[in-house]
């Protein structure tokens, strides 16, 4: 992963090293510019990665912790302010995409959602526009049943945002307004 100037003053290196096969694959560059959250399978093993790098160029920090190995999705979102990466992944529960927040600069993650039901899976999530709140869908209460939450990305308890669905329905997605 590069970055580069317009100018085609050259490029600078900003994921980690790799080893023969490793890669990067998705990223974003914050809202400020200032940096790129990108993941990465350093070790060619299927593990794939969460960090952050300075734009221009400087170390890469480890946002997963070194947990062990998780399945992260690569639809991780970095806040309005660009200080926090919200992302999903099966890290605590073994098969339960949970969702989760971290500093863009590294530190520890904060599980966003609450306690799912066995089985249950936050299946997607979109940071506000204004930053501090996290909208997700999960199955949540009841398996199967996808509903939509809102939690502040800084963690704590989840509201529940629809109201009571007629059986066999579910959210099937949503928008956040501007405002």
């Amino acid at each position: 992963l590069y970055s580069a100037a317009l100018s085609g003053e050259g490029s600078t290196t900003l994921n980690t090293p790799l080893a023969r096969g490793g890669q990067t694959w998705f990223h974003l560059v914050s809202p400020d510019s200032s940096t790129v959250v990108y993941t990465a399978d350093p070790n060619a093993d299927g593990d794939w990665e969460l960090y952050s790098a300075p734009v221009s160029g400087g170390q890469s920090t480890l946002l997963s912790n070194g947990l062990p190995p998780i399945r992260l999705e690569f639809d991780f979102q970095i806040s309005p302010d660009s200080s926090t990466v919200v992302y999903r992944a099966d890290q605590d529960t073994n098969n339960m995409t949970e969702l989760y927040s971290i500093p863009i600069s590294g530190g520890a993650s904060t599980k966003l959602s609450g306690a799912l039901v066995e089985g249950g899976s936050v299946t997607s999530a979109q940071v506000s526009p204004n930053g501090p709140t996290v909208v997700y869908r999960a199955d949540q209460d009841t398996d199967g049943v996808i509903e939509l939450y809102s939690v502040s990305i800084g963690g704590g308890t989840p509201i529940k945002l629809n109201g009571a669905l007629v059986e066999q329905r579910e959210v099937l997605s949503f928008q956040i307004s501007l405002d």
